[in-house]
């Protein structure tokens, strides 16, 4: 199973809300709660990890 702590614990850090999530990044609300639950399809992993990384990057 993968556990998606770290990720929470550095949006933290970057001062990146769930509200922020959805509304500025587009995430959809059912997938950000899957999120939370540790329960994602391999596709939306992909996609999310890519926007993360370029906003964390700024590529």
């Amino acid at each position: 199973m993968i556990v998606y702590d770290r990720l929470w614990i550095t949006l933290k850090k970057k001062n990146i809300s769930q509200y922020a999530l959805i509304k500025d990044y587009g995430i959809d609300k059912a997938q950000l709660q899957r999120l939370r639950k540790n329960g994602l399809s391999t596709l939306f992993q992909t996609n999310f990890f890519r926007l993360f990384f370029r906003y964390c990057t700024g590529v």
